[in-house]
């Protein structure tokens, strides 16, 4: 017996009519009467009476369905379930993020929030390289990405961004030199420290090849041609902050950085003069073609976070001292 002729049957003996049992399930009459044939040869009892255009169901119908219809009902009640089930542990919303960077205020309220709305959503966070958190937005294993903007190519047409912050350049040091030097540090006393420091930065992609020395970009970012300073490559930049630590060199940081919460690290933002604009974009990355209603509800959320903060109020509706 499946579950389709179950139901035929019960349909059958409440409605008494092929036809308007047919139409109920979408199927034709022959189809419907082959069922219901077939379930009484199962069971070897006939279970209705057919004359005419009157169907009768037998004694042996109505115990088949007294006892049928409460089962029929809790096995379809089940089925539902398993299938709503197996739906909800399809919606996935991971959040990805730079392996170096400090999710963004706005959206780690916005996390709680999305995840109080949505129980049904299994949200996670991924810290991962650069290279690997492009890769997941592409093939859609990473939904959104709080991350450096300028990290991916704007303008390929393959990535969209909601911009959240703009964050100034910082030194990053030993927490002893950070105590012997001016915050803000002036540009000519950040070079004077490059002088005697090796600046660590990350600097290996996904399949362990070196890239190129940066000074083209360190000479336009501070505007300083006359002087290169001994740059070593790191590899991943989790393993730049025990170097910083121990004093074997510093690094380059912005403001959101893991710099900030390593009690062996100090954060120095330098004075760059502002004609050069130079800072960090932070934002929300996510592919032109993996766009979502969830997706789309998770930036309302940041939004509103940000906003709540720039007018001074809490996101919770609390105002702020």
């Amino acid at each position: 017996m499946t579950i389709a002729q179950m139901g035929y049957f019960i349909a059958l003996v409440e409605k008494r009519s092929f036809t308007a049992v047919a139409e109920l399930f979408y199927v034709t009459q022959p189809t419907l009467s082959r069922q219901i044939m077939n379930l009484e040869a199962e069971l070897e009892t006939q279970l209705f009476l057919r004359k005419s255009n009157t169907v009768t169901v037998t004694p042996a119908g109505m115990a088949l369905y007294d006892g049928l219809k409460p089962l029929y009902g809790q096995l379809t009640r089940l089925i539902d379930s398993v299938k709503r089930y197996d739906d909800l542990q399809r919606q996935i919303f991971t959040i990805g993020i730079a392996e170096e960077l400090l999710l963004d205020d706005p959206v780690q309220l916005a996390i709680g929030m999305f995840s109080g709305k949505h129980p049904e959503v299994n949200v996670s966070i991924v810290r991962t390289s650069y290279a690997k958190l492009q890769r997941g937005l592409l093939d859609g294993t990473i939904s959104v990405a709080n991350t450096i903007t300028s990290s991916f190519d704007m303008q390929s047409g393959r990535f969209e961004y909601f911009r959240i912050a703009l964050e100034g350049i910082y030194l990053a040091c030993s927490r002893s030199l950070g105590a012997a030097l001016p915050d803000p540090i002036p540009l000519d006393r950040f070079i004077e420290v490059l002088r005697h420091k090796k600046l660590l930065l990350g600097g290996f992609d996904d399949f362990g090849e070196r890239e190129n020395i940066p000074l083209d970009v360190f000479h336009e970012a501070f505007g300083v041609f006359d002087f290169e300073p001994d740059i070593q490559i790191c590899g991943s930049p989790l393993s730049i902050p025990a170097q910083v630590a121990a004093g074997l060199g510093v690094s380059l940081s912005n403001e959101s950085n893991l710099f900030a919460i390593d009690p062996k690290t100090a954060l120095i933002r330098i004075d760059v003069p502002s004609k050069r604009g130079t800072c960090y974009e932070k934002g929300l990355v996510f592919a032109t073609e993996h766009q979502s209603p969830l997706l789309r509800n998770f930036l309302e959320l940041v939004r509103e976070n940000m906003a709540a903060s720039s007018a001074g109020d809490d996101p919770w509706g609390e105002k702020k001292g």
